[in-house]
């Protein structure tokens, strides 16, 4: 199974039988990031930054004044 004395685990039972998955805990307070919503947009990301769609900054100072452009 792969698994490590401390590993979080789930239990369930399914016809009868005890499953065991691996689980990972995530913080209460960092859930967010897991809701289907936020996974599309770093999805929509990352195929950004994959095809070169993306502005790059050299400065803060160019990165604010690109700001003030729009």
């Amino acid at each position: 199974m792969d698994l490590n004395e401390g590993d979080e685990v789930i239990f369930t039972v399914e016809d009868g039988k005890v499953v065991l998955t691996p689980a990972a805990v995530v913080p209460r307070d960092q859930t967010w990031f897991w809701t289907p919503d936020w996974q599309a947009k770093e999805t929509e990301a990352e195929a950004d930054i994959a095809t070169s769609r993306v502005t790059r900054h050299e400065t803060d100072e160019e990165f604010l004044a690109s700001l003030d452009a729009d």
